[in-house]
């Protein structure tokens, strides 16, 4: 029987051999029997990208399911231990998975995990729940690991049983502890900051056609240097179609930092130029720069750094617009290029 592990073992860590395969962010799982599917999932998943789901169509009947190319070679004889995360999404009912470790094809050991419960005080339900299987093993250099999962059926009233199965881990034993340490440290991800940049390929220009009246400045993003490379997956900051900085790919609190890079050629002199945000299409508005030129002609580059922060709903959804505005008509303001640093709030 596997053993669940109930507390954090924070402070001790230790690599994890399996192919990357058995991280279930990538390969393909077939049902040997049974009546279901096995998919990679990426909207459930206790690290990396995705989990791998089982779901059985037939609840009273077991699914099995294997793959044929996620297989692991072990470097070095030695004992090893092997842990896995598993969650269900049924409350007040207990799903059960066999855990089948093969050795050069060979059954090794068949460990039961037996997920949840019907007493409320004791169920794990729609969270992730750790288990180990068995003492150890002793393997040996060369030898090839293989898993099977099956889902063992049950009396439900539900149409189907699901079952998510992540971060698989294979160590070696050799530690003077019988508990698997963790091999993924428990935070939301490796990257705590974006980096964007829209660069215009020069012909983005506002002129101001009445004195005292404010415009919105553009930004096509069409330039060489612009990149999301460096940003976070499925956020994008910044909308050219609209010249719109774009928050609703954020979470509230999260927080944006701009370094607009600008040039403003004044038409006469005494021109005071000016520079604002525009939130949440009307609902606030953020000064951020002021400037009197006393010539009559001047080109002068123009740089703001600014920090905005998430802070209501209303920010989010509707975003804000860099403006700008002069006392005087026929100022040009051109778009070089904006800079944005985006910084999750991780809790």
């Amino acid at each position: 029987m596997a053993i669940k592990i109930d507390r954090q073992n924070g402070q001790n860590y230790a690599e994890n051999i399996a192919n990357s395969a058995l991280s279930f962010n990538s390969g393909t799982w077939t049902v040997a029997s049974g009546t279901g599917t096995s998919t990679i999932s990426a909207s459930t998943y206790f690290e990396g990208i995705s989990s791998l789901r089982l779901q059985n169509n037939v609840p009273a009947s077991d699914l099995t399911v294997t793959n044929s190319n996620h297989t692991t070679v072990i470097d070095l004889d030695g004992n090893y231990q092997i842990s896995l995360h598993l969650r269900k999404n049924v409350a007040l009912e207990q799903r059960q998975l066999d855990v089948l470790v093969y050795q050069n094809a060979v059954l090794l050991d068949t460990q039961s995990c037996l997920v949840g419960s019907t007493d409320a005080e004791l169920d794990d339900n729609d969270e992730w729940v750790r288990y180990q299987l068995g003492s150890g093993y002793a393997l040996n250099k060369l030898d090839e690991i293989t898993f099977q999962f099956v889902l063992k059926g049950t009396t439900t009233a539900e149409p189907t049983t699901i079952m998510f199965i992540d971060a698989l881990m294979i160590n070696p034993a050799e530690r003077g502890n019988t508990i698997v340490p963790f091999y993924t440290k428990p935070e939301q991800s490796k990257q705590v900051f974006g980096s964007y940049n829209y660069q215009d390929d020069g012909t983005s220009s506002v002129t101001v056609a009445s004195g005292g009246s404010w415009y919105t400045v553009e930004n096509n993003g069409l330039g060489a240097l612009t990149t999301s490379a460096g940003g976070f997956t499925g956020v994008e900051p910044y909308d050219i179609s609209t010249n719109e900085f774009d928050l609703s790919d954020l979470d509230l609190y999260d927080e944006v930092e701009l370094r607009l890079d600008l040039k403003a050629t004044t038409s006469t002199s005494n021109d005071t130029i000016l520079f604002r945000l525009n939130i949440a299409s009307g609902a606030a508005y953020l000064n951020l720069y002021s400037k009197e030129y006393d010539v009559a002609t001047t080109d002068d580059q123009i740089i703001i750094y600014v920090p905005v922060g998430v802070l209501t709903s209303l920010a989010k959804t509707d975003g804000f617009t860099l403006e700008c505005s002069s006392n005087a008509s026929g100022t040009v303001v051109t778009t070089n290029g904006y800079y944005i640093k985006v910084n999750k709030r991780f809790v």
